[in-house]
């Protein structure tokens, strides 16, 4: 993250409903059902926060569920 910095992972569009969301950051992390929700929470608001790989990692698994994000640095 030193060289590249943060980069901020958001959902693309407002369609995508918290249901597919949530199943997506369960499936792909393996998160509990409350750290998705969190992690929902975040993606929909602000953005996930982490380095440019995870947020790219996550944005293709996200884009195969057919939830559209972007990322930025």
């Amino acid at each position: 993250m030193a060289r590249r910095g943060a980069a901020r992972l958001c959902l693309a569009t407002k369609d995508t409903t918290l249901v597919q969301v949530l199943r997506a950051l369960r499936e792909i992390r393996g998160l509990s059902l409350v750290e998705a929700r969190l992690a929902a929470a975040e993606l929909s608001g602000a953005g996930l926060v982490g380095t440019y790989v995870e947020m790219a990692h996550l944005a293709e698994g996200l884009r195969r569920r057919s939830i559209a994000t972007a990322v930025a640095q």
